[in-house]
């Protein structure tokens, strides 16, 4: 038992990259979103943007 062959350690490698592998592939695919902290989505937000009407819309006439 003194002696340990290098088979154990190629062993866990391969064992620990396939599971930051699993969770790379986790996160890529939406498991968690970091930004808003793992919750359903974000807040709800509506923008209504209006552009002025051509001319500048200011009666100026000039």
């Amino acid at each position: 038992m003194a002696e340990s062959s290098g088979g154990n350690t190629f062993l866990a490698f391969i064992v620990g990259a396939l599971l930051v592998l699993v969770v790379i592939l986790f996160l890529a695919l939406g498991g968690v979103n970091l930004f808003t902290g793992g919750g359903s989505g974000g807040p709800d937000v509506d923008v209504d943007i209006q552009a002025p009407a051509p001319g500048g819309g200011d009666g100026g006439g000039s």
